[in-house]
């Protein structure tokens, strides 16, 4: 009998639109497996996708997913959640094209760079006293009105100083810095209460140089890091691997054995609802396609205050 009644509204999907270019190998450089061969996407403009064509394999960058309190203050909440019970609406959030990309390179090679050290020769105080202290934060992501917003936190420490200049060793971190570039705030302080200076933020994107040098006038500073493995490589390898092991042992074509799209979820940050919200309801995921994997940087939150440190590439799946 019709009776006209709607029984189920599902949201529509917006799925990204996949790299075009011709299927390529490149090197790349792992935490945990050392040099790799990446099967990838070269574009014609000379950049290297991470998407594995032969295996559907594809492996984005989740670090700027939207959070509730930006959602709701931009009136998109509605967008995305019109059922906050439905994995779907999950689906919707990770796949629109304004919410994730395709990581890639120019250089056609993935690596990475770990902190090694900052060294700070000037800090302005306002009464022009040398600083007695100094306090840092130090964040995932770029705060630049051109940029996307910082993405987690690697370390808010204070360090007290005799005199500048002064270095602050970095180097026993196991955070690797991303592609998209990290922001530190300084601040100065002295003895006695009202003596601190003005917040300077530093901006700052990783290249071959192994250096970077600020200098305005409240602060000077420089900072220098070393090449590394890259866990973006570890997970698109991986999974390469995973799909192989499958196939070849059990006939297997992905995981639902019809060659259903394999979609990866890096650098989601330990700071913003949206890892509670991917890692919390991926469990119910599995009435609905497709199913993406989930790579955070864990949560140290809990740890920070033990000056404890927890790799970022632990997997919330």
């Amino acid at each position: 009998m019709d009776t006209g009644e709607q029984l189920k509204s599902l949201p529509t999907l917006h799925y990204l639109t996949k790299p075009e270019g011709a299927v390529s190998t490149v090197a790349g450089k792992s935490i945990y497996n050392g040099d790799v061969m990446l099967d990838v996407t070269k574009a014609a403009d000379g950049r290297t996708w991470l998407y594995d064509q032969k295996r559907n394999i594809h492996t984005l960058l989740g670090a700027y997913l939207p959070t509730h309190a930006k959602m709701a203050k931009e009136g998109l909440y509605g967008k995305y959640f019109t059922d906050p019970e439905n994995i779907t609406d999950l689906c919707t959030y990770l796949f629109d094209g304004d919410n994730s990309s395709y990581f890639y390179t120019d250089g056609g090679t993935f690596s990475a760079f770990k902190l090694d050290k900052i060294t700070i020769a000037k800090v302005n105080m306002p009464d022009g006293t040398p600083p007695t202290s100094l306090q840092y934060t130090i964040r995932y992501g770029m705060d630049a009105p051109d940029k996307p917003k910082s993405i987690g936190l690697i370390e808010v420490a204070s360090k007290y100083i005799k005199q500048l200049p002064v270095e602050i060793d970095l180097s026993n971190f196991q955070e690797v810095l991303p592609r998209e570039g990290i922001t530190i705030d300084v601040k100065g302080m002295t003895s006695t209460s009202s003596g601190y200076s003005d917040v300077t933020t530093i901006t700052m994107k990783p290249d071959a140089s192994g250096t970077y040098s600020f200098n305005d006038d409240c602060l000077a500073a420089t900072i220098t890091y070393e090449p590394s493995g890259d866990p973006v490589a570890d997970i698109h390898w991986g999974m390469g691997k995973t799909y192989d092991f499958y196939k070849e042992v059990f006939n297997r074509n992905s995981y639902d054995n019809q060659g259903a799209p394999i979609y990866n979820y890096a650098y989601l940050a330990e700071s913003s609802d949206s890892t509670y919200l991917v890692s919390a309801r991926l469990s119910a995921a599995a009435d609905y396609k497709p199913y993406p994997m989930v790579y955070g940087m864990g949560d140290t939150t809990m740890v920070l205050s033990f000056s404890m440190r927890v790799p970022w590439w632990n997997c919330r799946c």
